[in-house]
């Protein structure tokens, strides 16, 4: 802790300096470190996970946050999980700084045929499509609903002071707790976390150069129902997960456990995409026996400066399945210093003990008429 501490400062000024160039980013941090073992050493790694930054964001809180809090929760898991490392040096802590380009509205985008022949989706024809979008969306029209004529501008219906335009993806949830709305941006880039009275479906589209552009969906149903089903009845869709129903009496009942349980959209697949398969069939088959063990230890002091403790086994336990006989399951323990010694010792008689057992032919059960119209029969592998 008192390494990570004394680098903060370097780390953080780093980091400013490069916010500087660049608006967003994305860092991580990889702390190095030998780690000893009774008479064995090695170099271990702990990466944290990219983070999106920006110029706006409290620097220390994501460094206490990200860095701090995450890598001494993977040191202290990792040297529980695998008993008798210890760390005995530290070696660097280097920063990756990567440029961040989230995603952006901007100017115009023709909506694909299909998309526009629904009429499901109204657009607008400038950098401001987001704030058209939800003008759209708050004041819908009656007739002409393509026109922007046939809405308020964006500027009188909308405090958008705090907003910068083309807008990304961060200054959604200003929008959200400014007008207390719930946004969803399909396909799904941003998903409210909150479940508002109001509530607003954005498609969100990018051309050939990763420009992008938002439109407001009038009609989720209509959108997506060539998708989903080949009869034209109006369909009950989840803007949460993209679940649907043939009621709305369903849809409500669904909503009430979707918000607690799912954190993220469904994305549909495509044809090209829509197979599960896996392979190696035959590990479907049971093993005959397994061996399931677990030991515990106590923290030993040490001498040492550096290595001030480490782990001292004092009891094992393990546990032998077999899948055919259970007479040959068993369970075992030992509670002493030299509780390895016997172990290894037992793994190696069991050993000895499965070797003679599954070398020994067994004559097969003859089968009744009914077993062999049933082998001959059939059409499908036992296994897969």
């Amino acid at each position: 802790p008192q390494f990570l501490d004394d680098a903060k400062d370097i780390v953080i000024e780093h980091v400013q300096d490069a916010l500087k160039k660049h608006c967003n980013m994305k860092v991580n941090t990889i702390f190095n470190g030998e780690f000893v073992a009774g008479d064995k050493r090695a170099n271990k790694s702990v990466n944290t996970r990219n983070y999106e930054l920006f110029r706006t964001y409290d620097l220390r809180e994501w460094y206490e946050r990200r860095v701090i809090e995450s890598t001494l929760a993977y040191l202290e898991e990792f040297q529980e999980r695998d008993s008798g490392w210890a760390l005995s040096r530290i070696l660097n802590l280097p920063v990756n700084i990567n440029k961040y380009n989230p995603f952006r509205e901007g100017c115009h985008i023709k909506l694909p045929r299909e998309i526009m022949m629904k009429r499901a989706v109204v657009q607008s024809r400038d950098n401001a499509c987001f704030a058209w979008a939800v003008v759209a969306a708050l004041y819908p029209a009656e007739r002409n609903a393509e026109r922007e004529s046939s809405y308020p501008h964006y500027e009188a219906g909308l405090n958008i002071r705090d907003i910068e335009f083309p807008v990304i993806g961060n200054q959604i949830k200003k929008f959200e707790h400014a007008y207390n709305i719930s946004f969803n941006v399909i396909i799904p880039i941003h998903l409210s976390n909150q479940k508002r009275d109001k509530r607003v479906n954005l498609l969100y589209i990018e051309d050939d150069n990763s420009v992008g552009h938002f439109a407001w969906i009038k009609n989720l149903s209509r959108l997506v129902n060539s998708q989903l089903t080949k009869n034209y009845h109006k369909k009950y869709i989840c803007d949460r997960c993209l679940h649907y129903f043939d009621s709305d009496d369903k849809l409500q009942s669904h909503m009430v456990d979707c918000g607690k349980l799912n954190d993220c959209a469904v994305r549909l697949s495509s044809d090209k995409d829509k197979w599960l398969e896996f392979s190696n069939p035959n590990r479907k088959e049971r093993l005959p026996f397994v061996v399931y063990a677990d030991l515990e230890c106590v923290l030993a002091k040490t001498e040492e400066e550096k290595l001030y403790q480490h782990h001292q086994v004092f009891s094992l336990a393990y546990y032998v399945h077999c899948s055919f006989d259970d007479s040959l399951s068993a369970y075992h323990s030992r509670r002493s210093a030299d509780c390895l010694t016997w172990f290894v010792a037992d793994l190696k008689n069991l050993a000895l003990r499965v070797k003679n057992i599954l070398k020994t032919n067994v004559p097969m059960v003859n089968l009744t008429s009914e077993e062999w119209e049933k082998f001959h029969s059939t059409t499908r592998c036992h296994i897969c």
